[in-house]
């Protein structure tokens, strides 16, 4: 049984927000867990994603610095989806 790989376009959105976070002294961390076979597009996955993410950072930016942090998991299976995001 082969590891999931999680699609390029969700793995760059990530880093893409991890990147930002870092400029603000935000603490990020990422736990992903997807099947091979989505049942919703990748852009609609990057779009929930994404919206998560920048409205973490953007609540982050007013906490004062050292209680910054940003942790998303999400794990999906062919049967359900659980995102879970603390900011």
């Amino acid at each position: 049984m082969s590891t999931p790989q999680i699609p390029y376009a969700v793995n760059a959105l990530l880093n893409y927000y991890e990147q930002i976070a870092r400029q603000y002294n935000i603490d990020v961390k990422f736990r992903i867990a997807l099947p091979d076979e989505l049942d919703i597009s990748v852009s609609d996955l990057c779009s929930i994603l994404g919206n998560l993410i920048e409205n973490a950072i953007d609540g982050c930016k007013t906490a004062e610095e050292g209680e910054r942090y940003c942790y998303l998991s999400v794990v999906a299976t062919a049967e359900s989806r659980a995102f879970h995001k603390q900011s």
